[in-house]
């Protein structure tokens, strides 16, 4: 009866890990701090930061994450999309016209 029990406790304890491995509620233990870097990147004025220190408190930032050059990077690749983007309609533009003049 008590092997019993001992085998039923293993199993459920064994269930409850797989649940938390399936349903990714496993707890990372990642060192974050508060906004603070990020803020620094975001905003020119860093003077000013004191008035932003609620904003940072809500802001979680990996250390030894380079932000300020992902914020280069995606800005970069938001320039690149929306020429791409202006020459692409510019194209739909021009073959429109061409039909309507051909016609």
């Amino acid at each position: 009866m008590e092997n019993e029990q001992v085998q039923t406790s293993q199993n459920v304890s064994i269930l409850n890990q797989m649940k938390e491995f399936i349903d990714g509620t496993e707890e990372e233990t990642v060192e974050t701090c508060n906004g603070k870097i990020f803020l620094n990147c975001v905003l020119d004025d860093s003077q000013n930061l004191s008035d932003y220190d609620d904003l940072a408190d809500f802001i979680e930032c990996k250390q030894g994450k380079d932000y300020n050059g992902w914020l280069k990077d995606r800005q970069r690749y938001r320039n690149w999309r929306s020429q791409k983007m202006a020459v692409l309609r510019w194209k739909k533009k021009i073959k429109t016209l061409k039909l309507i003049r051909k016609k």
